[in-house]
């Protein structure tokens, strides 16, 4: 079964279950933009909890806007402040040497449009992980996909459960988990960091 999905800000790791899952990949690029939603959120884990990340958009009326016309606003240094949130999360994580050139040069790639800077994150992820998918791209927006697993409006920051039925949480060392309880489905960047080149397998194991 194909999956109909939007793109992401650095994806939660359900949305990196999915991929694995259904491998054809439908990435929804007629959609018009919509707040609240992971489009330019994402979430880490740090000494104090969840902290968000989000892109600065250009001032304007963004809703109802095509994703594709979004544009990223440049205005403040939002990607070093990111960078720094990120480092001193991460910095400590076990394959933080081994991934953090790679992602940092990811993260600061100068893209004018929201869907471009999450097309090209999400691409650089896809081959950090190792993830083999056959991604196209919808050519107009339809409001139902036949015979497609369709998540585009499902997985939002304000649903704090599983969406997929097939996935239960894999629990894995986090880099505070001497203060923290285990903080699950956040960023990709935090399985990244923790379990390196295990990523892909804890993954697959999230899927029953």
């Amino acid at each position: 079964m194909e999956l109909v999905i939007n793109l992401h800000f650095l994806p939660n790791i359900e949305y990196f279950c999915a991929l694995i899952r259904h491998k054809k990949v439908l990435l929804e690029k007629e959609e018009s933009y919509v707040k609240g939603s992971y489009r330019n959120k994402a979430f880490i884990v740090t000494a104090s909890g969840v902290q968000r990340l989000s892109i600065p958009l250009k001032r304007g009326k963004h809703q109802q806007k095509n994703i594709q016309a979004v544009e990223i606003s440049y205005s403040e240094d939002w990607q070093r402040q990111h960078w720094k949130s990120i480092k001193t999360s991460y910095e400590n994580a076990p394959y933080w040497e081994d991934y953090s050139d790679d992602i940092a040069s990811l993260l600061r790639h100068p893209n004018k449009t929201l869907w471009k800077y999450n097309l090209n994150l999400l691409n650089g992820l896809l081959d950090i992980l190792d993830i083999d998918c056959d991604i196209a791209y919808t050519e107009e927006y339809l409001k139902v996909y036949p015979n497609c697993l369709d998540l585009r409006q499902q997985l939002l920051p304000k649903n704090k459960d599983w969406v997929l039925n097939d996935v239960s949480t894999i629990e894995y060392s986090q880099v505070f988990q001497d203060r923290l309880d285990f903080i699950p489905n956040v960023s990709i960047l935090d399985l990244i960091f923790c379990k390196g080149p295990e990523a892909i397998l804890v993954l697959e194991r999230m899927l029953r």
